[in-house]
């Protein structure tokens, strides 16, 4: 069975990178996606997985990918484990969550413009990830 995630991330959420845009084009370098020890849902993601990254600080989707692996223990000299991504998309507009948050299952109060994400890694519906991949390709 397949799950639907988000994956959000923040400016300096990663020390050793910086930026937003320096962590996520990283991630698309190496195809990885970090996840801290004590993310929520870490335990639960599995290959073949979808997942819509999530820029939290300006509260914007920018790219969807899958899951090409189970979680993995950290590699030599790096502390975090991982998941390998595949179908890396990243989109060419990114997506403010403004524009959607009326229309996201998971967003319960739907007359605020902005989602807090208190977990790194959320689970959402397979109509909600097919909702944000339409917006982006429109």
């Amino acid at each position: 069975m397949v799950n639907y995630w988000i994956f959000a991330f923040s400016e300096y959420s990663d020390f050793a990178i910086g930026s937003a845009e320096e962590l996520f084009n990283r991630v698309a370098r190496d195809k990885r996606w970090r996840l801290g020890r004590n993310a929520q849902n870490r335990l639960q993601t599995r290959k073949g997985d979808q997942v819509i990254f999530l820029k939290t600080g300006g509260q914007e989707f920018l790219a969807d990918a899958v899951l090409d692996s189970e979680l993995q223990s950290p590699c030599d000299g790096e502390i975090f484990r991982f998941v390998l991504l595949s179908n890396l998309h990243q989109w060419a507009n990114p997506l403010p969550i403004k524009m959607l948050v009326k229309r996201l299952s998971f967003q319960k109060q739907k007359s605020q413009t902005q989602c807090y994400f208190q977990m790194a890694i959320r689970r959402i519906t397979k109509t909600d990830y097919e909702n944000l991949l339409a917006q982006a390709n429109t």
